[in-house]
């Protein structure tokens, strides 16, 4: 499976639409954060995939595609 900048490619099927919804989530998230903690929280878009190897390698830098053993490296 590869992140691209405009879609996930996955073996048979390609998909635009999660690449497109994270950043609307994080727009709203964010200042709803900020309004809640009364501070600057930064937000970044994280698509996580279980069971996927994935290639990021042409993925835009402002969503994180992730695997689950990726997103667990990450944060520990």
């Amino acid at each position: 499976m590869a992140g691209e900048s405009e879609r996930l490619r996955f073996p048979h099927w390609q998909e635009p639409r999660p690449l497109h919804k994270t950043p609307q989530g994080v727009s709203w998230l964010t200042p709803w954060l900020e309004r809640r903690c009364g501070v600057p929280v930064p937000g970044k878009g994280v698509l996580v995939l279980p069971g996927w190897a994935i290639d990021t390698s042409e993925a835009a830098s402002d969503i994180l595609v992730v695997s689950g053993e990726q997103l667990a490296r990450q944060l520990t």
